[in-house]
């Protein structure tokens, strides 16, 4: 007996199953999303302005045109999550689904609230 109470030294590197990078990158993208908010509403709003219009009384060119590249720039985040999640998939780590298809609701969620909210202030 040698008198040695600890264990002889394992290998410490992490295996981690395929994909698994992946993943983490899917969800590190959504995380951009609070950040993607503000730049589109500071891009919307300065746009907006660039045109001459407040945000109530501008005519129905101007909110499209300000809304589009808005919401191209919030949807980034949920691009790349996509993009990650999808490749995840392909790598064999279902995981990768659940960031993707937040990433695709959170995005399509803001969309669709934007062309609701142009509708009713179109009828109105």
């Amino acid at each position: 007996m040698s008198g040695r109470l600890t264990a002889p030294p394992q290998d410490r590197r992490r295996t981690t199953q395929p994909g698994h990078s992946a993943t983490v990158r899917a969800w590190v993208a959504l995380a951009f999303y609070p950040l993607s908010f503000v730049a589109a509403f500071v891009v919307g709003e300065g746009l907006l302005s660039w045109y001459g219009y407040s945000d109530q009384g501008a005519p129905l060119w101007a909110t499209v045109a300000a809304a589009g590249p808005a919401l191209l720039i919030f949807v980034i985040p949920g691009i790349f999550a996509v993009a990650y999640g999808l490749q995840a998939v392909r790598q064999g780590n279902r995981e990768g689904q659940t960031p993707a298809l937040v990433g695709v609701a959170v995005g399509a969620g803001m969309i669709g609230m934007n062309v609701v909210a142009g509708v009713i202030a179109a009828l109105t």
